[in-house]
């Protein structure tokens, strides 16, 4: 295990790597690592919190059960500096670590995990006589689960006359929830209509409708958010109000229309 030496205490990393960045800035670049005060095993988040959901009859012994609820993520970090604190330094760190709203967090590991999150609580900075010490702040996440990278598929559809099948994955690797992904379609020629049948999905149909030739189309399927370069409000263009979403694994869809189709997902990881 890789530690170094603080002179008044050894200090051992806490994730597998000792740098990570924070709203896009890396600690390498602050002149700070990941550390923990101990000498023991690395402790590392697994898998996802949750509590169950039960309730009790009376006189019945056993609880009825409901489900789970899901907790976000919590985790702390300890940082430390070779040398002296000095008041600037301790300065740019809070700039830099205490943001107002969910940050990625991406620790410098084998794999890319992103933690949406922000500090939380009263973090603490312990030092000693020559300001050498370290740090202690606490991050609450977006969710109880981690985040992949960001994935962008991009199709020319342009020359697609009656229906095409594309390919594309929910790289999730947790199977039993839908995943909401954000598509952005442009109209070709003199196409007033755009659709996606999810075959993976029962057939599920995601279809707009009387729209204008050679509009733009963005949709947040996860918010139910739909912007138009008309400018106008497309929800009533919408087949039934039924947002496009992916199963686990490889979903088939089929495309109608003349278009150019964008499709952007960042998956829910649980490891």
């Amino acid at each position: 295990m890789n530690c170094f030496l603080l002179n008044f205490k050894v200090v051992v990393i806490i994730f597998i790597d000792t740098s990570f960045t924070y709203n896009g800035i890396s600690s390498i670049d602050m002149g700070v690592m990941l550390v923990k005060i101990d000498t023991g095993m690395v402790e590392q988040n697994f898998g996802m919190p949750r509590s169950i959901i039960t309730s009790k009859i009376k006189d019945v012994l056993q609880p009825l059960f409901y489900g789970f609820e899901e907790e976000p993520i919590r985790f702390k970090i300890i940082i430390a500096k070779q040398g002296e604190w000095t008041t600037t330094d301790r300065m740019n760190i809070c700039k830099w670590l205490f943001q107002n709203n969910y940050r990625d967090f991406i620790s410098n590991d084998d794999i890319t995990i992103i933690y949406k999150c922000v500090a939380i609580g009263q973090p603490k900075f312990y030092n000693n006589a020559n300001n050498q010490g370290y740090a202690e702040i606490e991050f609450e996440c977006d969710a109880p689960h981690a985040w992949s990278p960001v994935f962008v598929r991009q199709f020319d559809l342009s020359s697609n006359t009656t229906s095409i099948t594309i390919e594309v994955e929910n790289k999730s690797n947790m199977d039993d929830i839908y995943h909401y992904p954000e598509i952005e379609f442009t109209l070709v020629d003199d196409a007033t209509s755009f659709k996606l049948v999810n075959l993976q999905d029962g057939g599920r149909i995601f279809e707009f409708t009387g729209l204008e030739e050679q509009e733009t189309v963005y949709i947040n399927n996860k918010t139910k958010y739909i912007k138009s370069d008309t400018g106008l409000y497309r929800l009533s263009n919408l087949t039934d109000k039924q947002f496009f979403r992916m199963v686990y694994g490889i979903n088939n869809v089929e495309v109608f229309g003349k278009c150019l189709l964008t499709i952007r997902s960042q998956f829910p990881i649980v490891v």
